[in-house]
């Protein structure tokens, strides 16, 4: 079991660290590296988050998941609007130039806005819509408990999960068709990020799916590096392959990429899911046991996962418009090292302030 923890935090620590050196460098598809870190980075979350599911009740979700996002943009918001008026740095938001009290309740409107026009603050729309699959879990769960009284004894309660968990991904599916706007990737709508949330929902299942061999899988690698390492090489050339065939920078932006439909989607999800094994099965090759203070840096930094996600794009914003947006990958490296740990840090503040 502590193995079994070990390997999901180093796989928390990779996709986090790949967040942040990702957002340092020019957005632009011509930046070969940036694609082939987009095509999987996202998904690894919310595969490892699906092997971390506990079902929660809907208010608990919403203040350990929710709330957050509105503190993020809040100290993203507050960081900017000093250091653009005492001309420290012209990038930022657009509501910076206004007034004070203008800047406050444009802000306030730019976070209704994050949970309602896809206006999210860098990867804070991950959190958004692990939201709402956590909350679709959480009535498939207890709608299979209500249906398994009602009904014959025929059904298996984790058969009637499926079958609720299956109408409501549909719902949701035809949700931003209905009432969503158009997000400009190939004609794609999108309301609050149930679009994005109804995406990467498969990642979240095959997590919860995946969980349940973990142990199986570990134990056929543990004495094979080898073949842990030729997994990892086989599993990154497939996501080169997809980033070489379908293009775009990820299924969230450059949507599909540019192979025609359904070819797309299946780049599309063939790299997600090969890149996240790819992280897995390195993950593997790192030491199993680890002495009490490298066991606390590991399980802090693994830990503080959501702080990672959430304050890292002020300063990796900081770095783009001062240092520039192709700094060298070693420079990048030490910056992104240097970024998580302030993040960390400000997570467990927030969070002995009781903020978070």
């Amino acid at each position: 079991m502590k193995d079994r923890i070990l390997l999901l935090d180093y796989a928390r620590i990779g996709a986090a660290f790949l967040v942040i050196f990702g957002h340092l460098y020019d957005p632009s598809p011509e930046n070969t590296l940036r694609i082939f870190i987009y095509q999987f980075h996202m998904p690894l979350f919310f595969v490892v988050s699906g092997m971390l599911h506990r079902s929660k009740s809907l208010g608990y979700l919403a203040r350990k998941l929710l709330w957050p996002v509105v503190v993020f943009v809040w100290f993203y918001y507050l960081l900017v609007y000093p250091l653009y008026h005492f001309h420290i740095w012209e990038g930022g938001t657009s509501t910076q130039e206004c007034e004070f009290g203008a800047f406050l309740i444009a802000t306030c409107s730019d976070i209704v806005g994050y949970f309602v026009d896809n206006k999210g603050l860098g990867p804070s729309w991950f959190i958004i819509a692990l939201f709402y699959i956590k909350a679709l879990c959480y009535f498939a769960e207890h709608g299979a408990s209500y249906c398994k009284r009602a009904l014959p004894q025929c059904f298996s309660t984790r058969f009637l999960e499926a079958v609720i968990l299956l109408l409501l991904w549909c719902i949701c599916l035809y949700l931003p068709e209905i009432y969503g706007k158009s997000c400009g990737y190939h004609g794609w709508r999108n309301v609050g990020y149930v679009g994005n949330a109804v995406m990467a929902m498969p990642y979240y299942l095959l997590g919860r799916w995946f969980i349940q061999r973990l142990s199986i899988v570990e134990t056929f690698f543990a004495s094979r590096p080898f073949a842990s390492l030729l997994g990892a090489f086989v599993m990154a050339g497939i996501v080169s392959l997809a980033v070489h065939y379908n293009g775009g920078i990820s299924m969230f932006c450059i949507l599909f990429g540019h192979q025609p439909f359904p070819y797309n989607m299946i780049w599309c999800y063939a790299s997600g899911i090969c890149g996240t094994c790819m992280i897995l099965f390195l993950s593997m090759m790192l030491p199993r046991t680890l002495n009490d203070t490298w066991l606390r840096a590991v399980n802090l930094s693994a830990t503080s996962l959501m702080g990672v996600v959430g304050f890292q794009y002020f300063f990796c914003e900081v770095v783009r418009h001062t240092i520039g947006l192709e700094q060298p990958y070693l420079l990048s490296i030490v910056l992104s090292l240097l970024i998580y740990a302030i993040c960390v840090l400000l997570w467990r503040i927030f969070q002995k302030l009781h903020i978070l």
